[in-house]
């Protein structure tokens, strides 16, 4: 990527070919003629060198000076980094009708020029004069020759590399030339600048550090070659004359820096060169340095610092793209190939300066061509990066989500068990988000309904049936049950052998649709069982409302969760009166006051029990609702007369009762409450169990 640093190198070193031969006093001629319209002038004309710069006009047009000129012999004067003064000599012999000429050094960054007629100075300039000062305002030196048989000189100062590439133009020549030359350039500038943009698009969007190292070595690279071909110099500091050479060196060091930290990330050298990296982090604290460094030292110490340092770095990423390359790394491939693009540029550019190619135009812009490439190259092969990482990522996120997600099945199937264990509404009654959080002594005072059901007769059922038929039996029941009381917001608190325990915490509304539901459920239930030849299944359900102590008992090591009130015992011994009354659905007084619409119910007045402990009695209702058809309608028909004996029986009025009841089982001889109280009213004390 610093290759441009090898080509400067190989022009700055080398030496002129046969710098001499024979020495002449006579300047060699120049034929101006009209078909001419580009010649580089190496050699074409004489040099002299000045190792201590003290020579005057005056003191080389003396014989003895004159007598020691040389002639050039290579198409571009080369004396690589020296202090010496050159002076340059050549005579234009005209044979043309233009009216001027252009004189071009197209080496742009030299200190001081000096441009003589015969013993008349006619116009100086170079990077240490303003800009302004240029009689052309172009980026390398350009100076208008009149159309005369006259004798040049010029005089070149320059603590750089002194390379003094001469070409006489003419006028259209000139302009056309620059006129490519322009748009050359300027596609390439947009190429970097572009490049530049969008790769800081995609570090803004993406947050990828590799994007923000390309974006700095695009750009200070970028910025190197414009300051390197003279642009810089033109445009952004023409009037920075003490520090403007300087400058050069200094960018190089930048670039050779940011060249070095984008390539260690890129090919992730930290991981896949342990070895090398120490290699690279030296030459990344060297190369900074040598950044800043480079105002200090004078001009020919920073610029043969920032040479070897170039080389060193460029060597090292050569180094580490082939290794990675060798190491089946896939983005080294765009890296290798945009690296030797570059070099190839650069010899391309270097081959042309010393005249062993022709000039054409890829020759002129290799470097151009090659470092074009390079960047265009190195972003897609951080995208293809990129894309790497992002599989790699894709794949390990996948691995992860695998793993989530069956950690998650785990955690799902943990917390369905408990649920089945301990629902989650039972959570929620005592405050707990989670069953994690539930401790021994948990509890909480609310007032519930409470629901109990339970098969009539089941010990003599279970007789007939194994112990396997027993337990196929129950699921098959309470698989049906179970979802009648979840889906009307019901927990089942405990199975009791074949009965269900079950609250109803918010209202006693859930518990009684509840009821109706189970009714109607077990209608279905008996069909299937009646098709498989089994015997009928009856339920009682009784259900209570009143103020529960709620919560937990055991220890740290087993405990569940559970109610503890009378209420649950009046729901208990109502479920077992549904037995004695022949009776479906049992509601107490309780449940029936807090139900918000009780006309959505048919019911009836079914009686009354004592507490055992306590004086009071509890007022029961039955719920008509879920009966067959024909049985509901008939205890529908019979209610006045049902209730009005019941009333009777109440209050000691036996006989009255009795009538009642009799008159209720002329319409319905079916109704087993009807017959037990015709039992009752004619026994002297009847008990009830």
């Amino acid at each position: 990527m610093v290759c441009r640093f090898v080509a400067f190198l190989i022009l700055a070193s080398a030496p002129l070919s046969l710098l001499s031969q024979s020495a002449t006093n006579q300047p060699r001629s120049i034929i101006l003629e009209d078909s001419l319209n580009r010649q580089e002038l190496g050699r074409d004309v004489d040099f002299l060198e000045d190792p201590a710069g003290t020579l005057s006009i005056e003191d080389i047009l003396r014989e003895a000076q004159q007598e020691r000129f040389q002639p050039g012999l290579s198409d571009v004067l080369s004396f690589g980094f020296t202090r010496s003064t050159y002076w340059v000599r050549f005579k234009c012999e005209n044979r043309s009708e233009r009216d001027r000429w252009f004189l071009q050094i197209a080496f742009p960054l030299i200190d001081r020029v000096e441009l003589f007629e015969e013993g008349t100075l006619l116009t100086q300039t170079g990077m240490k004069l303003p800009f302004a000062s240029r009689p052309v305002a172009h980026r390398t030196f350009v100076f208008p020759l009149k159309p005369e048989t006259t004798t040049y000189y010029l005089r070149i100062q320059n603590e750089d590399s002194m390379q003094i590439p001469l070409v006489l133009w003419s006028p259209d020549a000139f302009h056309a030339w620059d006129h490519n030359e322009q748009m050359v350039f300027g596609v390439y500038y947009g190429i970097v600048l572009v490049m530049a943009a969008y790769n800081l698009f995609l570090f803004i969007s993406l947050r990828e550090i590799g994007y923000f190292y390309y974006v700095i070595y695009i750009t200070v690279f970028g910025l190197f070659l414009f300051a390197q071909y003279g642009y810089a110099y033109e445009y952004f500091w023409p009037t920075w004359t003490s520090i403007a050479r300087k400058l050069n060196p200094v960018l190089a060091g930048a670039l050779e820096a940011s060249t070095l930290i984008f390539t260690r990330h890129f090919l992730n050298i930290r991981e896949n060169a342990p070895r090398l990296d120490r290699v690279f982090r030296f030459l990344i604290l060297i190369t900074c340095l040598a950044s800043p460094l480079a105002l200090i030292l004078n001009l020919i110490h920073g610029a043969v610092m920032v040479v070897f340092l170039g080389l060193a770095a460029s060597v090292s990423a050569l180094i580490a793209g082939t290794l990675s390359l060798r190491a089946g790394f896939r983005p080294a491939r765009y890296y290798v190939t945009a690296f030797l693009l570059l070099i190839f540029g650069a010899v391309l550019y270097a081959l042309k300066t010393f005249g062993a190619i022709p000039v054409t135009f890829v020759s002129q812009y290799g470097m151009q061509f090659g470092s074009a490439l390079e960047v265009t190259l190195l972003s897609l092969g951080l995208a293809d990066r990129m894309n790497i990482l992002r599989q790699e990522t894709e794949r390990a996120q996948k691995q992860l989500i695998s793993e989530k997600t069956h950690s998650l099945d785990v955690q799902t199937s943990l917390t369905r068990a408990y649920a089945r264990m301990v629902p989650g509404e039972f959570l929620k009654i005592l405050g707990r988000s989670s069953i994690l959080d539930v401790r021994p002594g948990d509890s909480v005072q609310k007032t519930m309904t409470v629901l109990f059901s339970d098969i009539r007769s089941f010990t003599e059922l279970s007789e007939t049936m194994t112990p396997r038929e027993n337990f196929d039996f129950l699921n098959s029941y309470l698989r049906r049950m179970n979802p009648i009381v979840q889906r009307n917001g019901g927990s089942i608190d405990k199975y009791i052998g074949d009965a269900i325990m079950a609250l109803f915490p918010e209202s006693p509304e859930g518990a009684v649709r509840a009821a109706v539901e189970m009714q109607r459920e077990l209608h279905s239930f008996n069909e299937h069982r009646l098709a498989q030849g089994f015997r009928l299944v009856k339920i009682g359900i009784g259900i209570h409302t009143g103020n529960l102590m709620f919560g937990t008992i055991g220890g740290e090591d087993r405990m569940e969760v559970t109610v503890i009130s009378d209420a649950v015992n009046q729901a208990s011994r109502m479920e077992g009166l549904t037995k004695t009354y022949g009776v479906g659905i049992v509601i107490s007084e309780s449940t029936f006051r807090e139900l918000r619409n009780p006309e959505e119910y048919s019911f009836r007045m079914l009686g009354s029990f004592s507490v055992k402990g306590k004086s009071n009695q509890v007022t029961m209702l039955e719920i008509l609702d879920g009966l067959p058809e024909n049985e509901f309608q008939l205890r529908r028909d019979t209610r006045s007369d049902f209730e009005h004996g019941v009333f009777n029986h109440l209050n000691g009025d036996t006989s009255s009762a009795l009538s009642y009841f009799e008159k209720v089982l002329v319409v319905n001889p079916g109704d087993e409450a009807a017959r037990y109280y015709v039992a009752l009213c004619k026994q002297p004390v009847p008990e009830i169990p």
